[in-house]
């Protein structure tokens, strides 16, 4: 039996399920088959071929071994799957499936193709450069990174190659996701073989083709959004009903989160993760201004964004710990944003900045910072004088919940 067991896994499992849905899903096997027909199962000459270098030429011994480890260690099989999911009108994801044979997973990485045909082509610029396999791939699946290579035995076929055993597996061949072993079906790893499991590859296809066309989708609907916020305006697909605004955003920016000041409590940066991306906003309103750091994570917008918000007026600075009017705020970008969710939730990260701005509006309002335009049922509630920020669409007036 030739070593493309993972090849005719993953080409005969996702090949079937797209005819199944008609989705047009095309899958292609690529490489040299007679390269991989005569290749034997494993080899000492590598290692061999590696402790001989280490022997030799002592100046350049270090570096050598390095290199011939990796190209070892890593080495791919001949042959490759490629799988091509349409994602939408003009728009493909081609993701590559690598063996490596040495470390015996499956990597994974993908590139998306936008016809000249399609709608989204007008929304960049020529040579953007769409996303990277990082942001299409990671937290595909929950807390799936791709960070750490899934076979248990990785640091002992390190060591056999004289490598560390933190060297990471070069980003040209991918990443080896947990979900892509389950779609070619590696369920554990042995000393000498892995275990292959037909039932949880065929279970994993049907998620794996949702999950790339969703996240591609989303994540071209966010750079979208994200080029035009620059331009400090929102996109028209992420309107929510609301009367007409007067905050504007002013600035939109992406931000570090070793740059963030202390007007950001230390609650909040020290629970942002490396994985996410934060962005600064600022919208205004007359002398009146809020700024807000912006958290998206890498699986945005199944985890919604994450907001925390300093308005600054002439009355002084105010933030969720000195002012329940912007904790309440807070609260229905954070806490109610379940309620953005519907028809465009691709477009989450405007509306989330649309709730904002008409939040704004009600505050500079309610505090006679600006004439009311506005039409309040009850203005105030208790006794930290708390304003209606719900907008009742039917009725077009300001509420409390």
């Amino acid at each position: 039996i030739y070593k493309q067991w993972y090849q005719r896994r993953v080409r005969g499992q996702v090949t079937g399920y797209a005819e199944y849905l008609k989705l047009g899903t095309t899958v292609t096997l690529s490489g040299d088959l007679e390269i991989a027909k005569n290749m034997t199962s494993d080899s000492n000459s590598d290692t061999e071929e590696v402790a001989e270098t280490e022997t030799k030429h002592s100046s350049k011994r270090r570096s050598a071994v390095s290199d011939l480890g990796k190209k070892k260690a890593f080495k791919a099989y001949p042959l490759t799957v490629e799988v091509v999911v349409p994602c939408d009108e003009g728009v493909h994801a081609k993701v590559l499936f690598t063996y490596l044979t040495k470390l015996k997973v499956v990597t994974v990485s993908i590139s998306l193709m936008i016809t000249t045909a399609s709608p989204w082509r007008d929304k960049f610029s020529v040579g953007t450069d769409y996303m990277s396999s990082r942001e299409l791939l990671c937290a595909l699946w929950p807390g799936d990174h791709g960070d750490e290579c899934p076979n248990p035995e990785t640091s002992t076929i390190l060591n056999k190659y004289s490598l560390p055993t933190k060297t990471k597996i070069p980003n040209s061949l991918g990443r080896p996701f947990l979900w892509a072993q389950r779609l070619a079906g590696i369920t554990s790893w042995g000393s000498h073989d892995t275990t292959l499991d037909l039932a949880t590859s065929r279970n994993t296809v049907a998620r794996f083709l949702d999950a790339i066309k969703q996240r591609c989708l989303a994540r071209l609907s966010l750079k979208y959004q994200l080029r035009i916020l620059a331009s400090n305006k929102t996109v028209k697909e992420g309107a929510i009903p609301q009367p007409t605004l007067l905050t504007e955003v002013v600035s939109w920016k992406e931000v570090q989160v070793e740059s963030l000041g202390e007007e950001y409590p230390a609650r909040v940066t020290q629970q942002i993760s490396d994985k996410d991306t934060l962005y600064e906003v600022i919208s205004k309103r007359g002398k009146t201004s809020c700024k807000g750091l912006v958290v998206l994570s890498l699986d945005y917008p199944t985890t919604p964004p994450f907001t925390v918000l300093q308005i600054t007026s002439p009355s002084g600075t105010a933030t969720a710990l000195n002012d329940e009017n912007v904790r309440a705020i807070e609260e229905e970008l954070n806490v109610h944003v379940e309620e953005l969710y519907g028809e465009n939730v691709e477009y989450l990260l405007t509306k989330v900045v649309s709730r904002m701005c008409m939040c704004l509006d009600v505050y500079v309002e309610g505090k006679g910072l600006e004439p009311q335009i506005k039409f309040f049922i009850n203005k105030f509630r208790g006794p930290e004088n708390v304003l209606p920020y719900v907008y009742n669409v039917e009725k077009q007036y300001f509420q409390h919940r």
